[in-house]
């Protein structure tokens, strides 16, 4: 067993018989090592009656009613629809932006999302950070953090989460090409922008349920930065 201290001897046995004991040994076994950190686990999803990817509050958000999985029947999924940015509701082809579903919430310094319009948004800092309300206590917020250094994104990322694993970290893409990484909480994502990092946070504020997200998929998918921060 690990961690443990032995007492022994040896005798040794062949036909004449068996030796006289040899003096006593010690021996001390190493301590295990640490268990690895246990990764987070997300409260579960909200409820979702028909399945479709969209939870029952999401559905109001987009027109489209939680008893019916595919509003267009177009047979594709409300859910899938809304993370392709596309109303779920609508003809074939016509965008969420397109139909009013959801407003541009854009920063000066050049970063730019779409989020539902029913949601409150606002800007602080000089558009460095932004904040945006469900009204059902679930809070979004972007804010823009130094990467002096340059360091790639992962070493970034580890030496603002001292014992976090680079395993436990994910590499993402959105549907508009800019790649990050998905953080260790399943709930923030992170994109190397030029001498700073963008980061994209789901907060819960205590909410026992993930209800918003393929929102949150969809604001990580139109998320727009210009080549570099105006800053």
């Amino acid at each position: 067993q690990a961690g443990k201290s032995y007492l022994y001897r040896v005798i040794a046995l062949n036909a004449g018989g068996e030796s006289a004991p040899s003096n006593e040994a010690s021996v001390a076994t190493p301590a295990a090592p640490p268990p690895l950190p246990e990764a987070p686990k997300l409260p579960p999803a909200g409820l979702d009656s028909d399945s479709d990817g969209l939870t029952d509050l999401e559905e109001p958000l987009y027109g489209t009613n939680p008893k019916n999985p595919d509003a267009d029947k177009d047979s594709f999924l409300d859910g899938n629809e809304v993370f392709h940015l596309y109303n779920p509701a609508g003809k074939q082809g016509v965008t969420l932006l397109q139909s009013g579903l959801v407003k541009v919430f854009e920063s000066a310094v050049g970063w730019r999302t779409l989020v539902p319009t029913t949601w409150q948004a606002a800007m602080a800092d000089g558009g460095l950070k932004g904040t945006v309300t469900t009204g059902h206590g679930e809070t979004f917020t972007m804010s823009v953090e130094d990467n002096p250094e340059l360091q790639t994104l992962l070493d970034w990322y580890l030496s603002k989460n001292p014992g976090v694993l680079s395993s436990q970290v994910a590499t993402i893409r959105t549907k508009s090409g800019f790649e990050g990484l998905e953080g260790a909480d399943q709930l923030t994502a992170y994109f190397a922008w030029g001498n700073k990092v963008f980061v994209f946070r789901y907060d819960l504020d205590d909410q026992p349920f993930v209800n918003f997200r393929t929102t949150f998929e969809m604001m990580k998918n139109s998320l727009s930065l210009t080549a570099a921060p105006n800053v």
